[in-house]
């Protein structure tokens, strides 16, 4: 089983989106997704990521092309202007597999080699998602 949810901070408020893996191994970004103001409430953050990372789930390439890929929409529901723009922001994503568990991945994205490079990693010694510290990964996420 492979799980995995998506925060990304912006100057005034927090994405958190889906995410879908593909008969390919890709993971696309697809709804459900929420944009939260700057110091939205605890709880309201973490309903919100237990959503978005319950729907997660492994997907065919049929789901993908009739039901997950969204194309420019997903920028619209992402509330960006272009996908350069929606690449400058601070990202964390959520992974869970019955092999490793839980681990953060946080990314930034690098203009001069267009990708966005793990620049840290945390396996995670939680059993369920409802542990997970959101506060702690936005403060990640305000560093990088």
């Amino acid at each position: 089983m492979y799980k995995s949810t998506f925060i990304s901070l912006k100057k005034d408020f927090i994405r958190i989106y889906t995410g879908y893996r593909t008969e390919s191994w890709l993971t696309i970004h697809s709804k459900p997704i929420y944009v939260l103001p700057l110091g939205s409430d605890e709880s309201v953050i973490k309903k919100s990521l237990i959503d978005c990372f319950n729907q997660s789930r492994e997907i065919s390439q049929k789901e993908e092309d009739e039901k997950y890929y969204l194309g420019n929409e997903l920028l619209k529901l992402l509330k960006e202007k272009s996908w350069k723009s929606s690449y400058d922001a601070s990202t964390c994503q959520i992974t869970y597999n019955n092999e490793n568990g839980f681990i953060l991945y946080f990314t930034k994205y690098n203009s001069k080699t267009k990708s966005s490079p793990i620049i840290k990693e945390i396996p995670l010694s939680i059993k369920s998602i409802v542990e997970i510290n959101v506060f702690e990964i936005l403060q990640i996420l305000k560093t990088i």
